[in-house]
């Protein structure tokens, strides 16, 4: 039986990190758009924090949508939370990334709900 279990872990756990594979070219785009993704990761997350900290709530983030602004550094952040569609807290949030990387919360008003 401590074989078995042994062995769904190493094929589980073990096995997949494994994997090698080959450098990227460096002049294939994807290392742009991964970037990109980082970017609004961070921003995502630090919206959805500035929402559970402003609003405390069980309530999961259902949608989350960044949308980087006219102004650089400057992203519009929409989040709904889980719920009724027409009983659902739904927040919209303005962040600044500066110039060292820090985000700052310029605004969050809530829309819908409350």
């Amino acid at each position: 039986m401590r074989v078995t279990y042994f062995a769904v872990l190493a094929a589980c756990f073990i096995a997949p990190s494994c994997h090698h594979f080959a450098p990227a070219d460096e002049a294939e785009p994807v290392a742009v758009v991964a970037d990109k993704i980082s970017d609004t990761r961070a921003v995502k997350m630090f919206a959805a924090d500035a929402v559970y900290t402003a609003h405390p709530t069980r309530a999961l983030v259902d949608v989350l949508e960044v949308t980087p602004a006219a102004e650089l550094g400057r992203y519009m952040v929409h989040i709904e939370m889980t719920g009724s569609p027409e009983f659902r807290d739904v927040f919209d949030l303005v962040v600044f990334e500066q110039a060292d990387g820090t985000l700052e919360l310029v605004s969050l008003e809530q829309v819908q709900g409350g």
